[in-house]
């Protein structure tokens, strides 16, 4: 029965398959291509740690890995900006493996995302080809590598598209249990939760707001939110400020990227490279915006366009390159019709190729690149 299982489901999900662990191997391949200038301290691993390790300790992957070991108690205000959803899950995999393979977990649950990016873009009525080449260009993306480092994108993403397939459906009871999880990992949930009852009054209700409706509407509002609750009433209770997470934002530094500000951030770690990035993706993503209006679903354009918008209006355009990545609706749709152009697609594919093997660089050398 399950060798059964298991070759019905490589039958039906064959690409995608191929198309992972092509990914994984080539992703794990560049950090050995810019071996000679990895940091000294990644050097001295072995060979199956340095091939685990490098993707655990950049930038925000050491904060998750330490909160999940030690928790809020010990460490400074830049700490709370991080939800305890990710940590937890760390810690959980601590129990039965090193610290240093945890971010391994992102490269395992890729898998089931690219499966959701299938059902997705197929609701978008694209043929087999188009879908695995938007999922190709979607991989390329320069800030794509960040689904296998030790951060929340790859739950986050995978959480919400399966969300939203399920709200596609109409299968809204799961796709409130699914904000309930969600709403542990990142504060930005509150975008998926709102899309739910969006479609609970467009779908379930008709728009028939009654008193009834109108319960149940604040009843899943408040049970889809109660990680975001959970952890604001924690920091209450414990620090005597339900604020620290967002006064931990502000301390990171999210200022807008064309200010006049000093020529370096983060200890001097920003390169022109990175805001020539940030740059790139703010023209890019609002390209895309506005040519996938009125022409993906409501649901989808609605989901996409306040992961955009909400970071620029709060000041977080520094790691835009990064949080367009929560923009895939559309990013999908523009790259499966896109790539009916093939000469264009695969010319924008390699120089997004390159751009990702710098970022990568940069990145495992510990210089901000979102």
């Amino acid at each position: 029965m399950v060798l059964d299982f298991g070759v019905n489901f490589f039958k039906r999900f064959k690409s995608i398959i191929f198309i992972w662990l092509a990914y994984l191997v080539i992703i794990h391949l560049v950090p050995f291509i810019f071996h000679w200038a990895t940091p000294s301290n990644i050097l001295e691993y072995s060979f199956s740690k340095y091939l685990f390790a490098i993707w655990s300790y950049s930038w925000d992957s050491s904060n998750y890995l330490l909160i999940s070991q030690n928790g809020y108690n010990y460490y400074e205000l830049e700490f709370f900006a991080f939800f305890p959803g990710y940590p937890i899950l760390l810690s959980f995999l601590q129990i039965f493996i090193n610290p240093e393979y945890t971010s391994k977990i992102n490269s395992l649950l890729l898998l089931p995302l690219l499966i959701q990016f299938k059902y997705l873009i197929q609701k978008m009525k694209f043929e087999e080809k188009e879908i695995n080449l938007a999922i190709i260009g979607f991989l390329s993306l320069p800030s794509a590598f960040f689904l296998n480092a030790n951060y929340t994108e790859t739950i986050y993403i995978l959480l919400t598209c399966w969300g939203l397939n399920c709200l596609l459906e109409e299968k809204f009871n799961l796709s409130i249990l699914i904000a309930f999880f969600l709403s542990f990992f990142k504060v930005t949930s509150v975008v998926y939760i709102f899309l739910i009852a969006y479609f609970l009054i467009k779908k379930k209700f008709k728009f028939n707001i009654n008193l009834k409706n109108v319960a149940y509407l604040l009843g899943v509002i408040a049970f889809s939110s109660s990680g975001i609750i959970s952890y604001f009433l924690y920091l209450q209770f414990e620090f005597g400020n339900f604020l620290l997470f967002f006064q931990a934002q502000e301390l990171w530094g999210r200022n807008l990227l064309l200010s006049n500000t000093e020529n370096n951030i983060y200890n001097n770690t920003q390169t022109l490279y990175t805001r020539y990035l940030q740059i790139l993706a703010l023209i890019g993503g609002s390209i895309i915006l506005f040519k996938s209006y009125k022409k993906i679903n409501s649901g989808l354009f609605i989901f996409s366009f306040f992961h955009f918008f909400i970071p620029i209006a709060t000041g977080t355009i520094l790691s835009l390159n990064r949080l367009i990545l929560f923009c895939y609706p559309v990013v999908l749709f523009t790259l499966a019709n896109l790539s009916k152009d093939k000469v264009n697609f695969w010319i924008i594919l390699f120089v997004m190729i390159i751009l990702q093997a710098i970022s990568i660089f940069l990145f495992l050398n510990l210089v901000f690149v979102g």
